[in-house]
């Protein structure tokens, strides 16, 4: 079943967008966009970041803001999120501000240079059809085409009517007794905490964590 997507990706419509364009957050996401953009000859014209976080410092050049001082002298303008969050309070800051602002969250690869927009989803739209096909209940076929979207589109609310709770995952998952449990990106190791919480039947771990501060943690 073919997968319904936008016509033009979130970076192709950056190319065209009349409105100046700012960053939220000033991490690891922040780089990988800004690349992304000077790529296209995009040039953003600010950076914010969370009240708590802003000093008096620069990021690539450009001194780190709030984002009170960008829209008071910018007025509307594009603002694009790097960072991923969970928390209620922050969630909260970013529905505000995009109650304000045309507000995106670019999908950019965790590791290595592949780019989900619209070159690579018509070089692997046979293959993204045939893991949709694959998928055998309505749930995950919803899911799968509103990640999709999302990553093209860069619309982070496309993902709001496809998010479960954890308390779920022992109603949506199978696990087997003696299961093997990998996790890739482990961080401090909470989801293997949480996962064998709930499927005690889980007894082989392997859980992989490449930013040397995070494995600490995960020790």
């Amino acid at each position: 079943m073919p997968i319904h997507v936008p016509q033009h990706d979130i970076w192709t419509y950056l190319t065209t967008a009349q409105k100046p364009v700012v960053l939220y957050g000033t991490g690891n996401g922040a780089d990988k966009i800004l690349d992304q953009l000077l790529l296209r000859g995009i040039r953003i014209s600010g950076i914010f970041a969370s009240s708590d976080f802003v000093r008096n410092r620069t990021f690539r050049g450009y001194p780190v803001e709030t984002y009170e001082a960008l829209h008071t002298r910018l007025g509307d303008m594009i603002v694009l999120i790097c960072f991923g969050t969970s928390r209620p309070e922050v969630l909260e800051n970013i529905d505000r501000i995009a109650g304000e602002c045309e507000t995106y969250a670019p999908d950019v690869p965790v590791y290595g240079q592949v780019l989900f927009d619209r070159k690579f989803f018509d070089a692997h739209t046979e293959m993204l059809e045939h893991v949709r096909d694959s998928l055998s209940d309505d749930v995950s076929r919803a899911t799968f085409d509103a990640i999709v979207q999302y990553k093209l589109s860069g619309d982070y609310k496309l993902l709001r009517p496809v998010a479960r709770p954890l308390s779920e995952a022992k109603e949506l998952l199978t696990i087997v007794n003696d299961a093997a449990f990998l996790d890739l990106g482990a961080y401090n190791g909470d989801t293997v905490q949480l996962y064998t919480s709930l499927f005690p039947q889980i007894r082989n771990i392997v859980a992989v964590e490449p930013d040397a501060r995070n494995y600490r943690k995960l020790q």
